[in-house]
């Protein structure tokens, strides 16, 4: 049961829920946490004149360490498994992070009850685009339906959208990319413990973020090559051009505008957006630039190759202070779990799988689909392991030892994430 408590009586280790104020006209960037040093306590008193707290989960050690264990300049050079895994799994630790969501529906269960709006809101945005670059008005009551029903979805379990938004789609790149990141920022707000109308409206301003881009030549968008100063140029123009979009958009949300504004803007101040003042940047454009910079380097546009999400959340770690929110940055990889849906992960037996879901209750453990054997033959029909669970005919656990790069083994990983498992 919650608790009042006033600032000045705060404690290390308190578990805090809820202040006397909105989250976001605070410096913290999450919805939740605890208590792990003093100047945490120090920008309570601040800012806040009291707060709620949850005593069942105070705690008179810290959950979350204040400092990563090793730092960012050893994280950037990992060369062996178990530093990697030494260093990322306190971040994929149950206990160091809190999901105030409960799975109301199995993975496979909700597939079947939301592919058909993903797929609507995949052709919503082709023509969203496409009506934008014809002068026409975005039609915000269409995106306003089909997010919160993406919305419910990803309450009832986010990883069937997650799954979904990795196949292949007979849509434009940008099109794709809009609401897979639509999807990503949704997942993370579940994570962070967002109540349902601030992710409504986390899920219009990803779906709409890059809105500009209509304005943007489509020789330039869609332009394989290095582009030139000129092109690049053009390019960022679709930021001021989306929030002005956006801002003619009767009934858009303030906080969807600011995704918008803020999803080229770097914590530090760098980037570029049209306010290009770091601390400028609320909970929502942090949140922005996060999933967009993850969604645009493991699905990216141009014909280049896409690179491994565990690679991409070293980038992202390695960027924390700098290009990106710290504290978002270590609950985005909570949320997203060492080994993301889609991985291609080495067994410590020597098989090799796929991650087709995660387990947030132990998300070391996720549920795999085993493709190789472990003298590196395909299989003869592909094995669904729940890493949790599972024992093979000696009794002994069936461990990851090593996330491999997505085009390491001769398939595609994208092949072995099915519809219905």
């Amino acid at each position: 049961m919650k608790k009042r408590v006033d600032v000045g009586d705060l404690e290390l280790g308190m578990y805090v829920f809820e202040l006397d104020r909105p989250w976001n006209e605070t410096p913290f960037g999450v919805h939740s946490f605890t208590i792990s040093t003093p100047e945490q306590i120090s920008l309570l008193r601040e800012h806040c004149g009291y707060v709620y707290i949850e005593p069942e989960l105070d705690t008179q050690e810290p959950t979350v360490p204040a400092e990563p264990v090793i730092g960012l300049t050893d994280f950037s050079r990992l060369d062996s498994p178990e530093l990697e895994l030494e260093i990322l799994k306190k971040y994929s630790d149950p206990g160091c992070g809190r999901d105030s969501y409960a799975d109301t529906a199995t993975v496979d269960e909700e597939i079947i009850a939301v592919r058909e709006t993903h797929r609507l809101a995949l052709g919503l945005m082709d023509e969203i685009f496409s009506d934008v670059r014809r002068g026409r008005d975005v039609n915000l009551v269409a995106v306003s339906d089909l997010v919160s029903d993406l919305t419910d979805s990803i309450v009832r379990n986010p990883d069937a959208l997650i799954r979904l938004s990795k196949m292949r789609q007979p849509h434009t790149a940008t099109a794709q990319h809009s609401v897979r990141t639509c999807i990503l920022a949704l997942a993370f707000g579940r994570h962070l413990g967002m109540h349902w109308r601030q992710l409504h409206e986390l899920g219009i301003g990803t779906m709409l973020h890059d809105i500009g881009k209509a304005r943007v030549p489509l020789d330039v968008l869609e332009r394989e090559r290095r582009l030139s100063e000129k092109e690049s140029q053009l390019l960022q123009k679709h930021v001021d051009r989306g929030v002005a979009i956006l801002k003619s958009t009767p009934g858009i949300p303030a906080t969807a505008i600011d995704i918008a504004r803020y999803h080229h803007q770097h914590f530090d101040g760098s980037g570029y957006s049209i306010e290009p003042h770091g601390d400028n940047t609320n909970q929502f454009g942090h949140i922005g630039a996060i999933v967009d910079f993850y969604d645009n380097l493991t699905h990216p546009s141009t014909g280049t190759e896409s690179v491994a999400a565990h690679i991409v959340l070293k980038l992202i770690y390695e960027k924390r202070g700098s290009l990106f929110h710290p504290q978002l940055v270590e609950e985005f990889i909570r949320c997203m779990g060492l080994y993301p849906v889609g991985s291609v992960v080495e067994m410590r037996s020597g098989e090799v799988g796929v991650v087709v879901a995660l387990n947030r209750s132990r998300r070391l453990k996720p549920r795999v689909a085993l493709v190789l054997s472990s003298n590196n033959k395909h299989l003869d029909r592909v094995k669904f392991v729940d890493l949790a669970k599972h024992r093979n005919q000696h009794g002994e656990v069936l461990e990851i030892a090593n996330a491999a790069e997505n085009n390491a083994y001769d398939f595609d990983p994208l092949d072995y994430l099915p519809v219905v498992a």
